[in-house]
Order: structure tokens, then C-alpha cells, then sequence
């Protein structure tokens, strides 16, 4: 996602491979056989660029940034707004 106008906006470009993410993680139940398939095909994160111009991202899946990524409640459908989760 990207925020815009404090609205999150799907990235087209992204979508395929977060739901190849967890849909991958589902099928092998492990995330740690998960960093080691993704790194195997090349799978990486996404760039990110911060407002002084540096670049992050463009790197090898690690094992907690794949658990971060699939506890992601806004990933999974959720939305907390004031301490409440709503689908």
C-alpha cells in the first residue's frame, strides 16, 4: 500500500507478490523453508526511497520481516481505528 491523501492505495505492482507471500506460506507452514524459497527465486522487498533521496529495500527476505508482514493486520483485512480491529 501507499498512502495518499490519508487514504491507503493498492500498488498493482505489489499485490501479486504479497498475496504469493502468504498464499506460498500457507502451502510449506514455515517461514523460515519461506525466506529460504523467496531468496532462492529471487524474490526481494520492496524499494523505498527516504526524503533525503537514500534508498532501502531491494534485499533478501528475512525471516522477521516475513512474520511482520504476515501479522500485517491491514494485510490480513483489517483496520484498528481507536484501539478497535474492523474488517
Amino acid at each position: 500500500y501507499e498512502v495518499k491523501d490519508r487514504k491507503l492505495i493498492v500498488v498493482p505492482e505489489e499485490v501479486e507478490r504479497v498475496r504469493m507471500i502468504f498464499e506460498r506460506y500457507l502451502a510449506l507452514g514455515s517461514v523460515l523453508v519461506l525466506a529460504e524459497e523467496l531468496k532462492a527465486e529471487g524474490i526481494r522487498s520492496k524499494v523505498r526511497v527516504s526524503r533525503t533521496g537514500k534508498q532501502y529495500g531491494n534485499a533478501h527476505f528475512s525471516r522477521g520481516a516475513l512474520y511482520l508482514m504476515l501479522q500485517n493486520r491491514i494485510y490480513r483485512g483489517e483496520v484498528m481505528h481507536k484501539g478497535k480491529a474492523y474488517p
